[in-house]
């Protein structure tokens, strides 16, 4: 996850989003986080972000853990998975099927 985003895990344990990330990274991740909670179940979402390590294509799952005597979320567990590498090889197939194409006519 640190080759991905740039960011230490030591640097980032215990600290909140805006203390490590861009004010803009931070936010866009705290509207997720927020759409969760009111949601009160998982949501999955595909992001592009700026990070340390460049600009990345995430796939992310959130989750909410909602305590059963409150009803309230006490917690947001989260998947991600990046996606970039992915993504920028459908961009070359599909531009490559694109050049094909104009060949053939």
């Amino acid at each position: 996850h640190e080759r991905a985003t740039g960011l230490d895990a030591s640097v980032v344990a215990g600290k909140a989003l805006q203390d490590i990330l861009p004010a803009v990274v931070a936010s866009a991740i705290a509207v997720r986080c927020r759409q969760c909670v009111e949601a009160c179940a998982p949501i999955h979402f595909e992001e592009h972000l700026d990070l340390p390590a460049g600009q990345r294509c995430w796939e992310t799952t959130l989750a909410p853990l909602v305590d059963e005597e409150t009803g309230r979320v006490t917690k947001i567990v989260g998947s991600s998975r990046d996606q970039t590498e992915r993504r920028q090889a459908e961009a070359q197939l599909r531009q490559a099927q694109k050049m094909e194409a104009v060949g053939q006519l």
